[in-house]
C-alpha cells in the first residue's frame, strides 16, 4: 500500500513491518469473551471500526484479506481432551491465542455461536389472518419435504428434503406397501376436522403404535384407544409415551385394527390436526393429504430450520397447564393442545411469518465492503442470495473447503462455515476423533492455500448440541440437571487469528 509521501512505499517507512494480530488476554483465565468480538476483529482487519480490546492488530495496514473459518461441534472440553487430533490448530496458538467466546443463551436456550457473529435476529413480520380451516392445510409438497408417508407419482422428489434433518428419508413405494388411505365413504359420525396424537414403543421390529387419542374441532374426546403390538417390546419409552408394561397388560387390539378404528370418525375428506404428523401417520401406516401440522403452521418460531416445540408454542399463544402429568406425555392433552393452536390461528390474533432474510453482521460487511464470499452446506444457509452475496451451497465440509480454496485469489472477504462435527447424533470419542481429524485436514489446506496478508479468523463456535438433547422440552437445558452440566460446557469456544507471512 502506497503512504501520503510520493514514491515511498510501507515498507520504507516500515522496513521489518509484520502482519499479525495478538491476543490481549490471559489464556490461561479461561475468562470468556463475546462472540460479537470476531466481528469487530473483522471491522478493525478490515479498517472499518477499531479493533476489539481483546486484541491488537499490528500494521494492520497490510492486510489484504480476512477469512472467517466457522467450525461446528468442538468446544474448550473436547478441544482440551483431543488436542493430539487437532496438531494443526495447536500450531496455530500463538501470540496468547486462542481465546475463549462463550455462546449465549436466552431463556435458558443456547443460541450457536455461528448465529451471533453473523448476526441473526427476528426476521422482519408478516401478519398472516387465517380465515378458514381449508387456507390452513399444509400443501402436499411440504408433507413429503417433512417425511409424510406418500405415493411418489407425479411428484417431485427433493434432492435434500427436510426430513433428512431428523433422521427420516422419504419412503419408497416399496416401503408404502401395507399403508392405507381412510375410506372414501362418510357415516353419521365422520368429522370435518379432528386432531390426533400417537404414542409409541419400541419393538423388534423398530417404532410401533401404542396409543391412539383423537379430539373433535373444540378439543373434546372421541376417541382413546390403547394397542399391543404383536412383536416383542423392547422398550416402553414411559418418560416420553407414559405407557408401561401394566398399562398394556390387558390390552388385547392390535396396532393393525387402528386406521378401522379411526374410520369411524374420518375419512379422505377429513382434515386431521396434529403436531409433527408424519411420526404419527407412519406408526398408523396411513396416507392423508389433508393435514394441519402445527410444526408447520407455526415454522416461523424457530426460522424454519429446526421445529418449534409442542409446549413452547402452548405456552406462548395459549399459556394454559399442559403436560403437567409426570408420568409422560398424554396423547389425548398433545391432540387437544394442536386443535387449540389451530384454533388460535383462526381468532384476532395472526399467526406470524417470517421473511428469510441476509444476517445483519453480512449485510453491514457487503454495505461497508462492497462484497462477501459466503461457503457452507446447504440445510445450514437459511438466508436468501443477492447480487453482491456469493453464497456458495454445498452438501458437504469437504465442498464447502474446495469453493473456500478455488476462489480464495478472487476474494478478499470470506466465510465458509464446517459443521460435519457439530450434527452428529452418536457422540462417542470414536466419531468425534474422526470428525476432528478431518477438522484438522481442512485447516491445515486453509492455511496452505493463504496468499500472503492474509488474516485467517478461526472459530469453533460450541460443542454438539445433541448433547443437550432432553427428555422433557419443557425444561431449559440451562436448568434441567441431567444436561446442565453439557450445557456449560458445550458453550465455551475457541478462537484464534492466523497471520499468513507478511512477505
Amino acid at each position: 500500500m502506497k503512504c501520503k509521501r510520493p514514491n515511498v512505499t510501507y515498507f520504507e517507512i516500515f522496513p521489518d513491518a509484520v502482519f499479525s494480530v495478538s491476543a490481549d488476554f490471559n489464556p490461561r483465565s479461561l475468562k470468556s469473551v463475546d462472540p460479537k468480538c470476531i466481528q469487530e476483529t473483522i471491522r478493525g482487519l478490515l479498517d472499518i471500526a477499531v479493533a476489539p480490546k481483546c486484541m491488537t492488530i499490528h500494521h494492520g495496514t497490510l492486510c489484504d484479506r480476512v477469512i472467517l473459518a466457522m467450525f461446528d461441534g468442538l468446544d474448550v472440553k473436547r478441544y482440551n481432551k483431543f488436542k493430539e487430533k487437532l496438531p494443526n490448530f495447536v500450531n496455530i496458538s500463538q501470540n496468547k491465542f486462542p481465546v475463549f467466546p462463550q455462546a449465549k443463551e436466552r431463556e435458558g436456550y443456547l443460541i450457536p455461536g455461528r448465529q451471533t457473529v453473523l448476526g441473526f435476529k427476528n426476521n422482519k413480520k408478516i401478519f398472516k389472518k387465517y380465515n378458514n380451516y381449508e387456507e390452513m392445510i399444509t400443501p402436499v409438497t411440504d408433507l413429503l419435504d417433512n417425511g409424510y408417508p406418500l405415493h411418489l407419482e407425479g411428484m417431485k422428489i427433493p434432492e435434500k428434503p427436510r426430513c433428512e434433518l431428523y433422521k427420516l428419508s422419504i419412503l419408497t413405494e416399496e416401503q408404502l406397501a401395507d399403508f392405507s388411505e381412510l375410506p372414501e365413504e362418510t357415516t353419521p359420525e365422520t368429522r370435518e376436522i379432528i386432531a390426533i396424537d400417537c404414542e409409541m414403543v419400541e419393538t423388534k421390529l423398530g417404532s410401533e403404535l401404542a396409543r391412539l387419542s383423537v379430539t373433535d374441532f373444540e378439543g373434546k374426546p372421541l376417541l382413546d384407544q390403547l394397542f399391543k403390538p404383536t412383536n416383542e417390546i423392547l422398550d416402553y419409552r414411559t418418560p416420553f409415551s407414559g405407557i408401561s408394561e401394566e398399562t398394556l397388560a390387558n390390552v388385547t387390539v392390535t396396532p393393525d385394527q387402528a386406521l378401522k378404528i379411526l374410520s369411524k370418525y374420518a375419512s379422505r375428506k377429513t382434515i386431521i390436526v396434529g403436531h409433527s404428523l408424519e411420526n404419527d401417520f407412519r406408526s398408523l401406516k396411513l396416507i392423508h393429504h389433508r393435514c394441519i401440522d402445527t410444526a408447520l403452521l407455526y415454522n416461523s418460531e424457530t426460522n424454519g430450520v429446526k421445529k418449534p416445540s409442542l409446549f413452547l408454542l402452548y405456552k406462548k399463544y395459549i399459556n394454559k397447564p399442559f403436560r403437567a402429568n409426570e408420568s409422560g406425555h398424554d396423547s389425548y392433552e398433545d391432540a387437544r393442545a394442536a386443535m387449540d393452536l389451530v384454533n388460535f390461528s383462526l381468532k384476532d390474533q395472526n399467526i406470524v411469518i417470517e421473511q428469510p432474510k441476509v444476517p445483519d453482521f453480512i449485510a453491514e460487511m457487503i454495505k461497508k465492503h462492497g462484497s462477501l464470499f459466503y461457503a457452507g452446506m446447504t440445510k445450514n444457509i437459511d438466508f436468501p442470495d443477492t447480487d453482491i452475496l456469493e453464497l456458495k451451497k454445498t452438501e458437504s465440509d469437504d465442498e464447502t473447503l474446495k469453493e473456500i480454496v478455488d476462489n480464495i485469489a478472487n476474494n478478499d472477504l470470506m466465510f465458509a462455515h464446517f459443521a460435519e462435527a457439530g450434527e452428529e447424533e452418536a457422540l462417542d470419542d470414536a466419531v468425534l476423533e474422526k470428525c476432528l481429524e478431518k477438522y484438522n485436514k481442512i485447516l491445515e489446506s486453509l492455511i496452505e492455500a493463504l496468499p500472503k496478508r492474509t488474516a485467517l479468523i478461526v472459530y469453533v463456535a460450541n460443542g454438539n448440541v445433541n448433547r443437550i438433547k432432553q427428555e422433557d422440552d419443557s425444561i431449559p437445558p440451562m436448568n434441567d440437571e441431567k444436561v446442565k452440566d453439557e450445557f456449560l460446557s458445550i458453550r465455551q469456544g475457541l478462537l484464534w487469528v492466523h497471520c499468513s507471512p507478511t512477505k
